[in-house]
């Protein structure tokens, strides 16, 4: 008979994660050594062709662009560098622009950015930048550079993102929706995320105002996004909402409760209507709800549809409006 064999414990998940986390800190290490090393060679090389060639702004941009995550300041030198060399050069006013910007010179940043729209007037992303950075100091302005991307650019991803915010910014719920919709035929929600993006702000807008034109839309999210769950949840909402409002219609609460009771909110829709129908419900089923949103739809007009606006009850909860 042979010698007992010795047990083989198993390996224990403590020292499994400590194993695991050596072997990616190693890992981590050697690929932050060839980045290293391919920076120093790729900055070494530019710095020849840019010796060769001293009338080319080209090179001292790229130098300053590889090496502008690991030492921001030697980068804006090479920035400024292409500048000597050639002061219209774009990307180097558009790079300097966000060097300034993360550093908090507003002001400063803002200029580069206008010289680079300036110095390249046929790029969609300087322009968007531009239009973007004006968004807090004057929003008129910003409003009216992104109308211009859309216009410039109508078919870039610039002019896409430039929709979604015209929409953001939109004084009215009218030109709001016109944007979105505007968004939506030109831009496959399916192929644009800031389309994909807006198509959720126009179904809130649409569940506030026109739960028909919410369903419509939802429903055609699902079929061009088929694996995409939060419009198939979007869709259910709305199927909810609806019957539970044709049932409240007919005097029926009882079986509006019991949909409501299933009904599960989108995370990105605003909650006053399915608490305004869970409360009209149980109070004409009998039972008296003492809810915040029961003054639902009492608000003034102050706009194109009363009760799209996002407003909530008071700190009391008296049922008064206050702005969201």
């Amino acid at each position: 008979m042979g010698g007992a064999k010795a047990l083989k414990h198993p390996e224990s998940k403590e020292t499994k994660e400590k194993d695991d986390d050596k072997a990616k800190a190693e890992q981590d290490k050697l690929i932050f050594a060839a980045m290293v090393r391919v920076r120093k060679e790729l900055t070494e090389q530019y710095r020849q062709q840019g010796n060769a060639q001293p009338d080319k702004a080209v090179y001292q941009w790229a130098m300053g662009f590889i090496n502008v995550e690991n030492d921001p300041q030697a980068a804006e030198a090479y920035y400024r560098a292409a500048l000597k060399i050639d002061s219209r050069f774009a990307p180097a006013h558009g790079q300097i622009a966000i060097l300034e910007r993360d550093r908090g010179a507003v002001g400063d940043a803002l200029e580069d950015m206008r010289q680079a729209v300036e110095d390249d007037p046929r790029n969609a992303e300087y322009l968007f930048s531009y239009a973007y950075s004006l968004k807090e100091s004057d929003p008129a302005e910003s409003q009216r550079h992104l109308a211009e991307v859309v216009q410039k650019f109508p078919h870039s991803e610039d002019a896409a993102e430039a929709l979604y915010y015209l929409a953001n910014q939109a004084g009215s719920t009218r030109d709001r929706i016109r944007y979105l919709e505007t968004l939506r035929r030109n831009f496959p929600p399916n192929k644009f995320e800031w389309a994909s993006s807006g198509m959720e702000e126009l179904f809130e807008v649409y569940d506030g105002s026109a739960p028909e034109k919410a369903l419509a839309l939802a429903r055609k999210m699902t079929k061009s996004m088929p694996k995409d769950d939060d419009w198939r949840n979007y869709f259910s909402y709305e199927q909810g909402m609806m019957k539970a409002e044709q049932l409240l219609a007919e005097k029926r609460p009882a079986p509006a409760e019991e949909v409501l009771s299933k009904v599960s909110l989108p995370w990105y829709v605003d909650q006053q209507r399915l608490e305004r129908l869970r409360a009209t419900a149980a109070d004409t089923n009998g039972e008296t709800a003492s809810s915040p949103w029961q003054n639902y739809g009492k608000c003034a007009s102050g706009d194109e549809v009363c009760g799209t606006e996002k407003r909530v009850p008071s700190a009391g909860e008296s049922g008064d409006w206050v702005a969201g």
